[in-house]
């Protein structure tokens, strides 16, 4: 016999769409918030935004700077990934079910109080340039990039890890404006797994 899946769908006042599924008999929990933040959303000339800043704001946030932030997470045992994709950037983690509310209240604080810290934006930028460098040793992938942008019209041809004169265009000024206005409640959706209330 098979259980039923149930999602439970709550829109929040500021707009947040919260999805959850329980599942009885496990005591881990997992989350993805989702932020329409993507490839497509980056301005011309510019593309390569919303990867740099899904990359800054694990560079610290709130009263923390990178380490301590990432001590924080380590300190609840929370698995915690993040990506920036043609649509979306997406913040995920995966934890014991009674570390959920400290995580989601962590990761409030690291899309509502970033740092953004110009100091970490070269080395991010370089992050960036390697992954456009490494689609030349993955022939498959850079092969689908440009099947996209060929055939998909502007913007969803975008690859979403941006140009390379997009990412050395970009200073601190553009990407904290960019971040002003796409990381807004009113289209995010975090979605719930496992174990939780």
């Amino acid at each position: 016999m098979t259980t039923q899946q149930v999602f439970r769908v709550h829109k929040l006042s500021n707009g947040i769409t919260l999805l959850g599924e329980q599942m009885p008999g496990v005591s881990s929990a997992a989350f993805s918030i989702l932020v329409p933040s993507g490839a497509v959303h980056d301005p011309e000339g510019k593309e390569g935004a919303s990867t740099l800043i899904a990359e800054l704001l694990n560079r610290g946030a709130g009263p923390w700077n990178s380490q301590q932030l990432s001590d924080q997470f380590e300190s609840y045992g929370i698995q915690r990934g993040h990506s920036s994709g043609i649509e979306v950037s997406s913040f995920s983690g995966a934890m014991l079910g009674e570390n959920l509310g400290r995580a989601l209240e962590l990761y409030s604080i690291v899309l509502l109080e970033p740092r953004l810290p110009e100091d970490a934006l070269e080395s991010v930028k370089q992050l960036a340039l390697q992954d456009l460098k490494a689609l030349e040793d993955e022939p498959a992938s850079k092969v689908m990039s440009e099947l996209a942008r060929v055939f998909y019209p502007e913007p969803f041809g975008r690859s979403q890890l941006g140009t390379e004169a997009g990412i050395l265009g970009l200073d601190i000024a553009a990407l904290r404006e960019h971040y002003r206005s796409k990381y807004t409640a009113g289209h995010a959706i975090i979605s719930v797994a496992g174990a939780f209330d």
